[in-house]
């Protein structure tokens, strides 16, 4: 899965695509509602997608799968 979605997260162009940048920086400049839509959904997919805690909880599910549940680990996550 993408992390960014073209007009959900952000504005997505072509590498090295130099027309494509100038359009996409000339539109952000342009319209203050795209730029707050796109920050705001960007936002809340890296806090509900990306979340560290939930991250370091699954990595902590796979080494309790290969190495047996740890009873001495401290998870300041929860």
């Amino acid at each position: 899965e993408k992390v960014i979605m073209d007009r959900q997260h952000g504005l997505l162009i072509e590498v090295a695509n130099q027309r494509q940048l100038v359009d996409a920086i000339c539109e952000l400049a342009d319209d203050a509602n795209l730029r707050k839509d796109l920050a705001i959904n960007a936002r809340r997919r890296i806090e509900q997608d990306y979340d560290f805690g939930e991250r370091m909880k699954k990595i902590a599910a796979v080494y309790d799968k290969v190495m047996g549940p740890a009873t001495k680990r401290v998870l300041p996550f929860g």
